[in-house]
């Protein structure tokens, strides 16, 4: 099968980044379509709620593109870390701060890595998802990258600096990571701020506002909680796994990174859907993957689960080798093992979908709403 281009023309315009689609229908049905394997998976998408391939020497070389198209993920979000100078892996494979930050290296670093991201992805002709056009697109097969962020720590207390980061095509961001920030409380750092500080419910606002998927992933249980409390659009815990107990920044093994179930149960009711991590820590095998999410719908629903692979993140705990086509056997063995074609591609990428466009119609509903640029 003739593996797709999607066209796209990336140029920068006043600091941010432009983004235009030419001649997008062109060839056929769509230059941007992936081929279809067929039999299960004629109907069948994927997505992936949290992503960093590309972005370390591992797979800097690789075409993510092409990673894509060949395993029909059609939906990603690609997510800068905001922190990933000042923080580094233990000889146990911990991540932790290495050093205090001065004023505006985060934002300073943001600045490289946006500039990263536009040559990356003018390179490989990948489309950026903007508005709920790009879902329909993505539902259709046509690859489509969300710019993400895991941590906001580039905002540096200016809750201006988020209508930059929208301007410059970023439509879901994580308020936490592993460096203490102004914005929560993060679960591998003892407690600071007893949730959600007063900045980080304006930045929630903010982006409901804009139109900006909120990630609560990194964040305590506490900080969810009021996070659920703030937000007028549902919420996204992009990856990790749902625990039956609460833990806490002292918490080992399984739980240190794990959303407490009755939390994961909140967020449901109000929409939100929680990404599903491949981690050695909590999943040995493909196979118990796909066992622990069909666990898992009988917790939270299957309209509230999702792929988040943190591809090339999850260093020595990577159960999948830094490539997609281990995602495509855990849909494929969850088909196997009796889930629906219709339950499944809602966790393959439907729920996902439905999360985003939400947050865009209550982006266009919002009184407060700032078009991109003003």
């Amino acid at each position: 099968a003739e593996i797709c281009k999607c066209a796209t023309d990336i140029h920068i315009e006043g600091g941010f980044m432009g983004l235009h689609r030419r001649h997008f229908l062109q060839r056929g049905l769509a230059a941007g379509v992936i081929a279809q394997p067929g039999a299960s998976w004629a109907n069948l998408w994927l997505s992936d709620s949290h992503s960093h391939f590309g972005f370390s020497m591992r797979t800097r070389d690789l075409s993510l593109a092409e990673e894509l198209k060949k395993n029909k993920v059609s939906l990603v979000s690609w997510s800068v870390v905001a922190d990933a100078p000042f923080i580094a892996r233990d000889a146990q494979g911990r991540v932790a701060p290495t050093r205090a930050v001065a004023a505006g290296e985060f934002q300073a670093f943001f600045q490289r890595q946006l500039q990263f991201t536009r040559r990356r992805l003018a390179r490989e002709g990948l489309p950026v998802l903007l508005d709920a056009t790009g879902i329909e697109r993505a539902l259709a097969g046509e690859c489509q990258v969300i710019l993400s962020t895991e941590g906001a720590h580039f905002l540096e207390g200016d809750l201006q600096n988020l209508q930059l980061v929208y301007d410059a095509g970023f439509r879901q961001i994580g308020l936490g990571h592993f460096v203490k920030g102004d914005l929560t409380d993060i679960r591998t750092e003892m407690p600071k701020h007893g949730g959600l500080t007063a900045l980080g419910k304006q930045v929630i606002e903010k982006c409901n506002a804009l139109g900006i998927l909120v990630d609560m992933a990194h964040s305590t249980d506490k900080a969810v909680e009021d996070a659920l409390a703030v937000s007028s659009a549902p919420l996204l815990w992009s990856h990790s796994t749902i625990i039956a107990r609460m833990s806490d920044y002292r918490s080992r093994g399984g739980e240190v990174m794990g959303i407490y179930k009755g939390t994961a149960q909140k967020m449901a009711k109000q929409g939100g859907i929680i990404g599903i991590w491949p981690s050695l820590v909590n999943y040995n095998s493909i196979e118990n993957y796909g066992d622990g999410i069909r666990q898992l719908m009988d917790w939270v629903g299957e309209d509230h689960l999702a792929f988040g692979t943190d591809m090339d993140g999850l260093g020595p705990f990577a159960m999948f080798k830094n490539n997609y086509a281990d995602l495509v056997k855990t849909a494929e063995y969850m088909l196997r093992k009796g889930v629906s074609e219709n339950s499944l591609n809602k966790i393959a990428i439907g729920n996902y979908a439905r999360v985003l466009r939400t947050v865009f119609q209550a982006q266009q509903k919002s009184p407060s709403h700032v078009t991109p640029g003003n």
